[in-house]
């Protein structure tokens, strides 16, 4: 697992957890198979304008809120973009996440399975 982060807590809590952390987001994306993009909704273009090249034939998974899949591929047409929806709710301790991707011909969008799992944060 690689991660990237601009903050040195961020880039020491991904070595923690095991992953090798670095600030350099087009070698990371170069290295995966599989690019789980986090990053706030103001900063998707400029990520992926940095990766673009990276990206070729690789999945792409945009987790950034109100950020529309169709404006993630017109800045990484030849990934595989794909969008996770995520929602946790602490109240009820379970947490889902709805994954969608365009259809091919363009027309509305797949909505692929979710999973309900309990989530370790108190009720």
């Amino acid at each position: 697992m690689i991660a990237t982060a601009r903050s040195e807590a961020s880039l020491e809590e991904a070595r923690r957890a095991g992953a090798e952390a670095g600030r350099d987001n087009a070698w990371a994306v170069r290295e995966a198979d599989l690019v789980i993009l986090t990053v706030k909704p103001r900063s998707v273009a400029g990520v992926l304008r940095e990766v673009s090249a990276g990206l070729e034939g690789k999945a792409l998974v945009s987790l950034a809120a109100a950020v529309p899949s169709s404006f993630i591929a017109s800045l990484a047409p030849k990934a595989k973009v794909m969008r996770g929806m995520t929602n946790v709710n602490v109240e009820v301790g379970h947490g889902f996440t709805t994954s969608w991707r365009p259809r091919p011909s363009g027309r509305g969008d797949l909505l692929l399975p979710s999973t309900m799992e309990r989530c370790p944060c108190p009720p």
